[in-house]
C-alpha cells in the first residue's frame, strides 16, 4: 500500500511541495480492513451470478500480516456477502491444485 505527501525538500528532479509517493507498512489490521472494505465488495460485484453457489478461495501467502482463516470480523463480513468465500494460506494448497479452481491471490507485494 502507498500514500502521497508533499516533498519536504527540493531535489534536482523536483521542487519542494511536489507530491511524492511513499510506501506504508501493512499490518494485520490494515490488511483485514482492506479485505473487508475493498476486496469482498469487489468480489461480490464482479463474481458471475451463475457461479454464486461455487466456493471462492482467497489465497494469501504466508506473510504474518495476513488475516487468519478464523478471524471473526472477516468471517462476519464474508457472511454478509452471501457468497461461499474461504480465506486460506498458500501452504494449505499443493502446487498442482492451484489451476483447477478459481482463486484470488493476495501477495504481500502490493499493487505497483
Amino acid at each position: 500500500m502507498y500514500y502521497q505527501e508533499p516533498a519536504k525538500r527540493r531535489s534536482g528532479n523536483r521542487p519542494r511541495g511536489t507530491l511524492v509517493t511513499k510506501t506504508m507498512k501493512v499490518g494485520r489490521g490494515t490488511m483485514k480492513s482492506y479485505m473487508i472494505t475493498k476486496l469482498l465488495p469487489a468480489i461480490k460485484a464482479k463474481w458471475p451470478k451463475e457461479d454464486a453457489n461455487k466456493t471462492i478461495w482467497i489465497q494469501q501467502d504466508n506473510a504474518p500480516s495476513h488475516v487468519p482463516p478464523n478471524d471473526a470480523k472477516f468471517t462476519a463480513a464474508v457472511r454478509e456477502t452471501g457468497l461461499d468465500i474461504h480465506n486460506e494460506s498458500a501452504s494449505k494448497f499443493p502446487r498442482y491444485e492451484l489451476p483447477r479452481s478459481r482463486l484470488l491471490c493476495i501477495s504481500s507485494i502490493n499493487d505497483r
